[in-house]
């Protein structure tokens, strides 16, 4: 059924589409038996991809708990079954997204996004929630944001359709598969074996918050790429970099730079665990980390902890799992020079709740054929040469910081050369079977005469 202002759906009355994605729309509406109370309705067919289904009630649940100024209310999640749509109910946001708004905003602005941003994730941390999705097309600067950037509540953080709860307990994400926004995604998710660490913690929303502060207060990306660059790309710069004795590259002077510097630390263990961390180190006080009334704190909570476990064995299967680019499959990427923005300020924000994805975001995608290579040895591997006779076998490559590996001759030339039974191996063992078994039988009548003539 195509919907339409007027429409019902359960007590709202559909109003305008504010927006449409791949698998549901926004609409404005108007709550029944509130009148004159403007909500926000994501609708999504229940003929939907269930595991879209399921992020998008996770979404609803994950609001409904957690009461933060810097996130959107959700008042409600239902099915209608008379239009075959699962809905959510949530707060209207109004006023463009910080991508549509970077144009007029100054620095004392862009730091406020960001002092607003850093408390908003640090509260989701430590309700044990993820993001994973940190972007400026996530991020609604309210109308009150240019009358007082500081106020609470005036840079609101939507979409947690991919967040999970830290640990990820009832995972969505198949095997091979990633989620999220490219230019965004920590190294650790990207390219797992080079980069060892686990996927679903509080750090990747770090990573995502150095590369959003850096475009936004640098003008671009860190690693010099374009937006629309392929994941490969992003690989390959972050295994660059992670060569390079600084990184990222020169940047103008601000006092913002040496705190996104540790958050787009390549290694996860040398990034701020949390943005509890982060928020702690930028302003050194709570700044809105406390629940307000009626929040309800999400299990697990996550430990703080100095250093990121890292995970050197195989990833579980509900995880991505990604086999190491060979730097010798895809040329690297020269820098380009950042595109200075040509969205124009918005003479007067428009309503722009809970957007659909933007084009950007990578939404189970499958992985990047030319990221199926073997790890960079740490060193060039030596080539033991066997006798002449016989060719060489190369060296193994040993893991990074141990000394290489003898060479070894393979399996087959170790096995003992095959030999085919003989019939008279055969012979020679009936034989012995035979007079062994004569010889049993003569001496056990031998001992029992001897044993009647004893009685």
């Amino acid at each position: 059924m195509e919907l339409t202002p007027g429409t019902l759906i359960d007590r709202y009355t559909l109003e305008a589409p504010l927006g449409a994605g791949g698998q549901g729309a926004v609409w404005r509406a108007e709550d029944r038996l509130q009148p004159g109370r403007a909500v926000a309705l994501k609708l999504v067919p229940l003929a939907a991809d269930s595991a879209h289904l399921e992020r998008v009630r996770r979404e609803a649940r994950h609001l409904a708990r957690l009461k933060h100024p810097g996130l959107p209310a959700c008042h409600g999640l239902f099915e209608d079954l008379q239009h075959g749509l699962l809905v959510v109910a949530m707060e209207l946001v109004q006023g463009p997204t910080l991508a549509e708004a970077i144009p007029a905003l100054d620095d004392d602005k862009k730091s406020a996004v960001l002092r607003q941003l850093a408390a908003t994730l640090a509260f989701l941390h430590n309700a044990g929630v993820v993001h994973r999705d940190v972007k400026p097309e996530n991020l609604i600067l309210c109308h009150e944001f240019w009358a007082d950037p500081v106020r609470q509540g005036a840079v609101k953080l939507i979409d947690l359709g991919i967040s999970i709860s830290s640990g990820n307990p009832q995972p969505l994400t198949v095997v091979g598969h990633v989620i999220g926004t490219p230019s965004f995604l920590a190294p650790e998710i990207l390219d797992p074996h080079y980069f060892p660490g686990l996927q679903d913690t509080p750090a990747v929303d770090v990573f995502a918050f150095g590369v959003l502060g850096w475009m936004l207060l640098q003008g671009g990306h860190p690693t010099g790429l374009l937006d629309g660059s392929s994941m490969a790309s992003y690989a390959l710069a972050y295994r660059q970099a992670d060569q390079l004795p600084r990184w990222p590259g020169p940047a103008r002077s601000d006092r913002w730079e040496p705190l996104l510097r540790r958050c787009l630390a390549v290694r996860a263990r040398e990034r701020f665990p949390s943005a509890s961390e982060l928020l702690a180190a930028l302003t050194g006080g709570d700044a809105g980390l406390t629940p307000h009334a009626g929040a309800t704190r999400l299990e697990p909570v996550i430990e703080r902890s100095s250093v990121l476990p890292e995970r050197t064995s195989s990833l579980p299967a509900t995880r991505l799992d990604l086999v190491p680019l060979a730097p010798s499959t895809l040329p690297p990427v020269p820098p380009a020079p950042p595109a200075s923005p040509s969205v124009p300020a918005p003479a007067s924000p428009a309503a722009t709740p809970i957007p659909g994805p933007a084009p950007a975001t990578v939404f189970a995608a499958p992985l990047p054929t030319a990221l199926r290579e073997q790890p960079r040895p740490s060193a060039p591997a030596p080539v033991a040469l066997a006798p002449a006779a016989r060719p060489a076998a190369p060296a193994l490559a040993a893991p990074p910081g141990r000394a290489p590996l003898a060479p070894h001759a393979s399996p087959a030339a170790l096995a003992p050369p095959e030999r085919k039974p003989s019939i008279l191996r055969y012979l020679l063992a009936g034989f012995l079977l035979l007079v062994g078994g004569g010889l049993a039988f003569v001496l056990t009548v031998f001992l029992f005469i001897l044993f009647r003539l004893a009685r």
